[in-house]
């Protein structure tokens, strides 16, 4: 069997009955399929600091913003990182602060709650800039300047 490099294989067999050989050809159509790429940066929503990505395995640790490229239809795996930032706890909220949690989102749009976010790009959208929205935890320390006074009950 050989190609001629023009998609036909020709091949031979002998045939023992009447002492002849004959030669058949196979006409060969190979077809390609190109995914398309997608654009990402996962990026936390302040300057700077840790994120964690991967694409079809478990994400591992980059500088945010981290831009990067997947094919549509594979598992991109995202999670956010607490950490700090100037003299800040940056945390990913959701029970301290109920009214105000942590999520992940693309333009705005909320995409989730939890601190690891997995999706498959699609191919409608190029370009997406997914942020962690983690949240600052501010001390408060108050002083009594009210030194030298007592309450008593009365």
């Amino acid at each position: 069997m050989s190609n001629n490099l023009n998609n036909t294989i020709y091949f031979g067999f002998y045939e023992g009955g009447d002492g002849k050989a004959y030669l058949n050809t196979v006409t060969l159509q190979i077809w390609t399929i190109t995914v398309p790429q997608v654009n990402i940066t996962a990026q936390n929503n302040f300057t700077g600091g840790s994120i964690k990505v991967g694409v079809n395995t478990t994400a591992t640790s980059h500088t945010s913003p981290f831009p990067f490229t997947a094919y549509v239809g594979n598992s991109v795996n995202l999670q956010a990182v607490e950490q700090s930032k100037d003299s800040y706890s940056m945390i990913w909220n959701d029970t301290e602060a109920p009214l105000n949690p942590s999520k992940w989102d693309r333009n705005g749009i909320v995409k989730s709650y939890n601190q690891s976010y997995s999706f498959q790009p699609l191919l409608t959208t190029t370009i997406k800039n997914i942020t962690s929205n983690l949240r600052k935890i501010c001390n408060q320390n108050f002083t009594n300047s009210f030194v030298g006074l007592s309450y008593k009950e009365q």
